[in-house]
């Protein structure tokens, strides 16, 4: 084969090699969590077949309501990135609200308890200040960059690795979450 015709070919080949590369879809990332939490009421027993209501605070939608089982537990699966509102009700009961959620892709919150106190359905009670909100089902950890972040940062937006080093947990680009 000639140098001009093994030149061609390589052209080629890596051609084909990079729509080949880009015809593979990206690993998928993940956009969506979770939210899980317990109703209990004033002497600490859970409250089985309460109604639970997400509210998207950005937008005021709700979302499907939740039915808490027979446990007090709800779980709302593939909640989108933003922050929310856990409205609780039932009868005989005062509707009862935890504000500021935040959900970010891949969390899994779990909202501390919400407690039902005895009332009529008119009466609300909203709870603002409460313990910080942890993730507690698993070690994962997720860390979103809004696009306008990326676009204002003072560094070079072509290597990934740069937006990595601003994930809490990691220490340079050797580190993550402890591990090398």
């Amino acid at each position: 084969m000639s140098k001009t015709n093994w030149s061609a070919w390589v052209k080629t080949l890596a051609v084909a090699f990079l729509l080949c590369a880009l015809a593979i879809p990206a690993s998928a990332q993940i956009s969506t969590g979770n939210i899980t939490g317990t109703v209990k009421d004033a002497q600490g027993g859970v409250v089985p077949g309460a109604t639970v209501t997400l509210i998207d605070e950005a937008k005021g939608t709700k979302l499907a309501p939740a039915i808490t089982n027979e446990t007090g537990s709800y779980t709302f699966p593939n909640i989108t990135t933003g922050t929310y509102t856990v409205e609780v009700t039932m009868s005989g009961f005062k509707t009862a609200q935890s504000k500021g959620i935040p959900v970010s892709g891949g969390d899994r919150v779990s909202v501390p308890a919400i407690t039902l106190e005895v009332g009529g359905a008119t009466e609300a009670v909203t709870v603002m200040a409460e313990s910080p909100l942890v993730q507690a089902q698993s070690g994962e950890r997720s860390f979103t960059v809004a696009r306008e972040q990326v676009e204002n940062l003072p560094i070079p937006h072509g290597n990934f690795l740069n937006m990595i080093q601003l994930t809490p947990g990691v220490d340079g680009t050797t580190r993550i979450g402890g591990v090398g």
